[in-house]
């Protein structure tokens, strides 16, 4: 069981560095549609603003909406916050349980 709980962890993990290394919300100075892409190139920016058209073709657009996407609270919660706190929370239950088990 507890190999299965690393496993899961690791997948976890991945997919959040995946998530907020390669996903971004893409807009333009001066206009108020935001497009949720994927970015070509790895990074920490998540938030981007592009001051042409032509500066978005970098990246791949999944979808665009005006004045934010859906789950766009979501998603910045997770790439701003959850990516790291999980693993820091994963660790201290891991030297918890190995501390607790010399006792």
């Amino acid at each position: 069981m507890r190999s299965l709980n690393h496993k899961i962890f690791i997948m976890l993990f991945c997919v959040l560095i995946a998530v907020k290394l390669f996903t971004a919300e893409v807009s333009l100075a001066d206009d108020p549609i935001v497009a949720f892409s994927i970015k070509k190139g790895a990074s920490f920016d998540n938030k981007i603003t592009e001051n042409s058209h032509e500066d978005i073709s970098k990246y791949i657009v999944l979808f665009t909406d005006e004045n934010g996407f859906l789950g766009e609270k979501i998603y910045f919660i997770l790439v701003d916050f959850l990516w790291w706190l999980i693993p820091v929370l994963y660790f201290v239950v891991v030297l918890g349980a190995r501390y607790k088990s010399r006792l």
